[in-house]
């Protein structure tokens, strides 16, 4: 009798009958350098045995690489389908140490690809010219360095069965998207990631529901004290309003309709009457105590003048 423990990961993680399809690459050099202007060449292998050797080849192109950064949102989206089946899709990060090297002829090609996409660009319209200058860079290497720490974004798309073993799975990713990363940022997520998940598993616990359950009750019992605490201060805030409006409308009426009121009103018409027959007696006096100017000419004409001689005088 064969022991669950003693199967191996393969049998455990695919279906006798899945199918895998990834990258057909050997080499970093050859996924990460020529690949990145000719394309991705895939390879499908069916079967436990045959997809194993394609996903060591696969891994191996990212030598060390740690897999277990998924990236949430969107975590995993499950879609059931026909036939008790379910589809997949997720998204990590893997992160590797960089241990290549492009050979000269990879990078002349590269150079000489670039210099043909750019004048290419520029012969065509400007619209063009913006979507070509806004790709990415087909150069890893003036980006990272032997040793470097990089990491890369995958999209994982799979299928499972009822039992949820794989029955078929294919990456999908930019392999011009290699860029660094630091180790103490990579280490920092982790540990989020490791605080996030132990929360969680609290939070799911009985302690946690409990917990949770208190927390929720007193929140909407606090919200229920405070909705009744603002309606009555809106209600409160209403009435006096009101009755101030009450107020205001009564004492006006009653001011109008008083013969107090009345008397005031005919000694201020009065008052104003009194005051423009005074305007204009003033305005009469200040005309008759100014002098005539023709009077004043006149009179300035029997006067001798300075420098008169009279006739008198000389006799």
């Amino acid at each position: 009798k064969v022991l669950k423990s003693d199967t191996p990961l393969p049998y455990v993680v695919f279906a006798p009958d899945a199918e895998v399809v990834l990258p057909q690459a050997h080499t970093a050099s050859q996924l990460f350098g020529i690949e990145q202007i000719d394309g991705i060449e895939l390879e499908a292998a069916a079967g436990i045995v045959p997809l194993s050797q394609l996903f060591l080849r696969w891994l191996a192109l990212m030598p060390g690489g740690d897999h277990c950064n998924i990236i949430d949102p969107p975590g995993l989206t499950v879609m059931r389908i026909a036939g008790g089946r379910y589809r997949v899709t997720a998204a990590h990060r893997a992160v590797w140490t960089w241990n290549n090297y492009f050979l000269p002829e990879v990078l002349e090609d590269d150079a000489n690809n670039n210099a043909l996409r750019t004048s290419a660009a520029e012969s065509i319209s400007s619209t063009v010219s913006i979507v070509s200058s806004s790709a990415p860079s087909s150069s890893i290497d003036n980006k990272v360095e032997f040793g470097d720490l990089v990491t890369m974004t995958i999209v994982d798309v799979f299928e499972t069965d009822c039992d949820g073993k794989l029955l078929s799975y294919c990456p999908t990713f930019d392999n011009r998207n290699v860029v660094k990363t630091m180790q103490a940022m990579e280490r920092m997520k982790k540990e989020s990631t490791k605080i996030k998940a132990k929360l969680n598993v609290a939070r799911k616990s009985e302690t946690g529901k409990k917990v949770e359950k208190t927390t929720t009750e007193a929140a909407s019992m606090l919200w229920r004290y405070a909705g009744r605490a603002a309606t009555s201060a809106r209600q409160q805030i209403g009435q006096r309003i009101n009755n101030t409006t009450t107020t205001n409308a009564e004492y006006a009426t009653t001011i109008s309709s008083s013969p107090t009121d009345k008397n005031h009103r005919n000694c201020g018409a009065q008052s104003i009457k009194d005051a423009a027959a005074y305007a204009r007696a003033l305005n009469a006096a200040q005309a008759a105590t100014e002098p005539n100017d023709n009077n004043i000419a006149s009179e300035t004409s029997k006067k001798p003048s300075r420098y008169y001689i009279s006739d008198d005088d000389e006799r």
